[in-house]
């Protein structure tokens, strides 16, 4: 759609909003939009466990291209995407 719409000179400011976030891989939609395709075309979902010290046993996701363990539990990650989501679809349909 993008490319069609690009061939066609027309600009649409959502399409763009979500092709950044989804190109930018510190972004919420990269990242959730990462992890469904790494597990449903690839392997398993890539996570961080950890023993001792201050994270101890905390489960993190690890960003599947990157493998860089994301921040908090990863009940917290889905619940901020999700957050994330809500607050973007509202924004849009305004």
């Amino acid at each position: 759609m993008r490319v069609a719409m690009k061939k066609n000179g027309a600009v649409a400011p959502k399409l763009t909003e979500l092709y950044k976030l989804e190109q930018d891989y510190s972004t919420w939609l990269s990242q959730a939009k990462g992890m469904r395709d790494h597990i449903t075309h690839v392997a398993g979902i890539p996570l961080a466990f950890y023993v001792g010290g201050a994270k101890d046993g905390t489960i993190s996701f690890r960003h599947p291209k990157t493998l860089v363990d994301m921040p908090g539990h990863y009940f917290d990650t889905i619940e901020q995407w999700l957050l994330e989501m809500e607050a973007l679809i509202r924004r849009m349909r305004t």
